[in-house]
Parts: C-alpha cells; structure tokens; sequence
C-alpha cells in the first residue's frame, strides 16, 4: 500500500505538531524549571554511604534518579518523541552531566533508564 499525501497536507502536519510539542512544553515549564533544579543540584558523582575506600563506582543520587524519572514520564506520556531522546536533549540544554561528570548523551540517559527506572518502555 502506497501513501499518498500532498506537500500541503505534509506541510499542516507539520505545523500542527510543532504547534503541540510548544504547548506541551509550555503547559509543563514550571514542572521541568523544578525537575531540572533538583537535577542540577543533585548532579554528578555520589558516593553512598556503604561505599567502601578505593571502590571507583560511582553512582547518581536518589534525588536526581526521582526527578529524572518525573521528567522521563512526563515525556513518555506526551508521545512527543522518544523520552530517552527528550531527556537527554533537556539535560544537555541545561548543562545536567552523568555521575562521572560527563555530557548526558543518548547511551548514558539509556543507561540511568535502564539500571535506575522500573518503566515498561514499550
């Protein structure tokens, strides 16, 4: 089966999606601008309290999982786009690292996704 759909058709499509991402992310900006905070201020290495001396394994705080899972559902739930994407595109805008100080790319949201969340991400 072939789709047919004209360039105007395809051009109003567009435009009606980039109209709902806008107010999704207007709708939520005052729960992203709170999410966000807690994730910067909870960025980066943690040690938790059994960490023994010269274990090099570092991992995220238990507020910075909280908010980054707050955050991740809230784009699951827009069926935007991929919520890994969305995640590591609003943590990488607002300059959020990975426990070890890194960029938040595509493989280190997977990653806190993965070990972190009990999610279904189908």
């Amino acid at each position: 089966m072939i789709l047919s759909i004209s360039v105007q058709e395809l051009i109003k499509y567009q435009r009606e999606l980039k109209e709902y991402e806008r107010r999704f992310y207007e709708v939520n900006k005052g729960r992203f601008d709170e999410l966000l905070e807690v994730c910067k201020q909870s960025q980066g290495e943690y040690l938790g309290a059994d960490h023994g001396k010269g274990n090099w394994a570092t991992s995220y705080s238990n507020e910075f999982i909280k908010a980054s899972l707050d955050l991740y559902e809230i784009f699951k739930s827009s069926s935007i786009g991929d919520p890994v994407y969305m995640l590591s595109d609003i943590f990488k805008a607002h300059g959020i690292k990975s426990c070890r100080g890194s960029v938040m790319n595509i493989d280190r949201v997977e990653y806190l996704v993965n070990t972190y969340f009990e999610t279904d991400r189908n």
